[in-house]
């Protein structure tokens, strides 16, 4: 077995973060492979941690692109530089385990995040039934145009983006 060999088997131990895109993976693994084999382990520590605080700053936008206000999010967030990931929610839905995370860092109830003026809402009469939080999620998992929009999730926070001031504040603390 080579050196560069004996130096990445513990990584293999490891469960990298989610998020965590292929060229900062291959930029780390190259920096670890170059260490000497007895530093094998402070490196290890030194590369989670650097990950996990990333992962933490990372921004990621819940964006429809028809949508004026969430064109402007995004528009916004590329003007002051900030690097973020775009999920097309009505492309790809968050789980309902993802929105009922979105809700609790928002600091709202699920009913909240509703969007009243769409024409679903007033087809399934939403707004004659009296639902828990559970059914609200429920429905915005199986119907994700019901959710506000543009949302963006930043440092564990989350704004819906209407104003974009809303952003501003999560981005500057």
């Amino acid at each position: 077995m080579s050196e560069l060999q004996a130096t990445l088997i513990p990584l293999s131990r490891f469960t990298w973060p989610m998020g965590l895109n292929a060229l900062e993976l291959k930029i780390i693994m190259v920096t670890i492979s170059y260490i000497p084999r007895d530093s094998v382990l402070l490196v290890q520590r030194n590369a989670i941690t650097t990950l996990r605080c990333r992962r933490e700053i990372m921004t990621t936008v819940f964006h429809n692109p028809r949508c004026s206000k969430s064109r402007a999010a995004v528009e916004f967030l590329e003007s002051r530089g900030i690097d973020f990931d775009v999920v097309k929610y009505s492309e790809t839905p968050p789980s309902k385990k993802e929105i009922a995370k979105i809700v609790k860092m928002l600091g709202i109830k699920p009913v909240q995040l509703v969007r009243k003026g769409e024409k679903l809402f007033k087809e399934l009469k939403l707004g004659d039934q009296e639902l828990s939080d559970f059914q609200w999620i429920e429905i915005f998992a199986a119907n994700p145009t019901l959710i506000e929009r543009p949302i963006v999730v930043h440092g564990g926070r989350a704004a819906i983006g209407r104003p974009l001031e809303n952003i501003v504040e999560i981005l500057d603390k």
